[in-house]
């Protein structure tokens, strides 16, 4: 049993450098619980007089990366319930759990509750803040982990806009061999609609509608540096490029990564990195030297002209 998910069907993009279609890494262990995005659901400010306490930030708590590195490596699951008392500062002061949980996770739940959760405090009757106790089940599951049937592919997003850098339109060219796409995969134009716009917008291009918004997210096998040219022709304007190169082992698992972008690995705000990917399981090849390229691409392009019917 292996502890990360290939979750390839997510489209990431950063404000600070936009990198396109992004192959989500593998996305970790599994944590499972009803209220993980409770303030969300249910701001703080709309609690009722005498509500408990309300987790604010289990999302960060409670991520794939914080699965007990113990219970990881001796591949154990199962159920914690935790009783934190949290005072009237939303801050939780102690937990302990409930029940007879794996001594890998038991302690590890309560920790990293008493570390970094925060909460919107319990109201009295007359609304103030006061101490209260929240208890919650929590359920941790290690998934096994699925081989990415590796295909060269290249799926493309390209936006049109106004002169205003309103969108106006969106294409996609998605292969169907494509082993990023899965079937749960979000609509990549509404994903990506807010960072297609920064990015126009900050182009400083007079006649905006005369150029597209490209995105390329390319697998490819080979040693070739094949992406060097693109976005960087007469007609474009390269916006960002980031690239993976990974050298596989005969069963599938990553032996080797590297990032192919000069100053790529200083970039802020990057949601994806080598020792994520090394955590991923591709397909076996007999081929014990097999290199995979994972290069996203964004650029500007100027419309080519359609042809005048006479």
């Amino acid at each position: 049993m292996r502890v990360a998910l290939f979750g390839l069907s997510g489209l990431v993009l950063t404000l600070t450098v936009p990198p396109g279609l992004l192959a989500a890494p593998p996305t970790g262990p599994v944590v499972e619980t009803p209220l993980a995005f409770a303030d969300q659901i249910r701001p703080p400010e709309r609690r009722n007089p005498g509500e408990g306490p309300i987790p604010l930030n289990f999302r960060e708590v409670l991520s794939p990366d914080s699965y007990p590195e113990l219970a990881t490596e001796r591949e154990v699951e199962g159920k914690v319930i935790v009783r934190v008392q949290v005072n009237a500062e939303g801050l939780p002061t102690h937990c302990e759990t409930l029940g007879n949980p794996p001594a890998e996770l038991g302690g590890p739940t309560c920790a990293l509750m008493l570390a970094n959760a925060r909460f919107a405090p319990k109201l009295d009757r007359k609304g103030r803040p006061t101490k209260g106790v929240f208890e919650q089940a929590i359920e941790w599951r290690l998934e096994d982990l699925e081989p990415l049937a590796f295909a060269d592919s290249t799926a493309r997003l390209i936006f049109e806009f106004d002169d205003d850098a309103t969108i106006t339109g969106c294409r996609t060219e998605m292969p169907p061999n494509a082993p990023h796409l899965g079937k749960d995969a979000i609509d990549p134009c509404k994903a990506m609609a807010i960072g297609a716009k920064f990015i126009a917008a900050s182009a400083n291009l007079g006649d905006l509608s005369q150029w597209e918004l490209w995105t390329e997210h390319v697998f490819r096998t080979g040693k070739e540096e094949f992406w060097r040219s693109i976005g960087e022709g007469p007609d474009e304007r390269l916006v960002s490029r980031l690239g993976f190169r990974l050298t596989m082992n005969s069963d599938g698992t990553v032996r080797d990564c590297a990032t192919t972008e000069p100053g790529q690995d200083d970039l802020p705000g990057i949601p994806v990195s080598c020792e994520q990917w090394k955590k991923g399981l591709f397909a076996k090849s007999s081929d014990p030297t097999r290199i995979i390229h994972i290069v996203d691409i964004v650029y500007l392009r100027r419309k080519t002209p359609s042809a005048k019917t006479i």
